[in-house]
């Protein structure tokens, strides 16, 4: 997920909290709504946050990206 679906504000490599993150290109969410429903598409967003496991990221943090 990061830097292929979505990028940090501030630029670092990781994000300083929950609402550090922007899309990675402008079209992002457009083009991943356009497979879903007029292609009737599923995606799947495989992602590697370690936060999770212990405890420094909450999912709901993750989801709220999704949406």
């Amino acid at each position: 997920m990061d830097w292929t679906l979505i990028r940090t504000k501030t630029g670092k490599t990781f994000a300083k909290d929950a609402n550090d993150w922007l899309e990675l290109f402008p079209s992002t969410k457009t083009v991943i709504q356009d497979l879903v429903n007029l292609h009737k598409f599923n995606i799947v967003i495989f992602t590697n946050q370690a936060g999770v496991a212990q405890g420094i990221t909450k999912i709901s943090d993750l989801q709220n990206k999704f949406k």
